[in-house]
């Protein structure tokens, strides 16, 4: 841990400054208690460090994922479409996929008011996450106050078919639905 010593002091750092830290657990498929990762098991000692793991699109941990007892939370990080570089886009798994999903959940709990200061956030994420076979997955609308949110006016429908027959890291066909309801 001594070695992690400046990134533990950069949490610190954000602490005193209001700011939460959100932390990918990595992709070795292992578990971290006896064996931490850092910055995400800094959520071990710095309440605003908050650890993601990744879950599949089936709600179960990924593989990949790493997982421990300084998680705290699991979010969205198994073939997610993200952009790379030179403005195209392709399907990603990790944590650090799932990760942006919690900070995008923990800027929307800050603009709801229902919590401000980092631990708070942290915890409301967590208190409000649906459980799943591997722990708390992620509920933005619960985390937000509104579980159960309909959206409402137009609304675009995005499906896919093909990804059942796609493995990690192995090429494959995909075909996508895109439709609206003008109503």
């Amino acid at each position: 841990r001594a070695q992690h010593a400046h990134v533990e002091a950069a949490s610190a750092y954000a602490a005193a400054r209001g700011v939460l830290v959100v932390a990918a657990m990595g992709n070795s498929g292992v578990d971290t208690t006896n064996a931490p990762v850092w910055p995400a098991d800094f959520s071990r000692d710095h309440a605003n460090v908050v650890a993601v793991g990744a879950s599949t699109n089936a709600d179960t941990a990924a593989n990949f994922s790493n997982r421990g007892v300084g998680l705290n939370v699991w979010a969205p990080g198994w073939w997610t479409l993200s952009t790379m570089p030179g403005g195209s886009h392709n399907f990603s798994s990790g944590t650090s996929m799932a990760s942006p999903v919690v900070a995008g959940a923990a800027a929307l709990v800050i603009d709801s008011g229902t919590a401000t200061s980092p631990d708070r956030i942290r915890d409301r994420l967590v208190a409000t996450a649906a459980p799943i076979g591997p722990g708390p997955r992620l509920d933005a609308a619960a985390a937000v106050g509104a579980p159960g949110a309909r959206t409402v006016g137009p609304l675009l429908s995005v499906s896919m078919s093909g990804a059942e027959s796609l493995a990690h890291e192995v090429e494959g066909s995909l075909q996508w639905t895109v439709e609206t309801d003008d109503t």
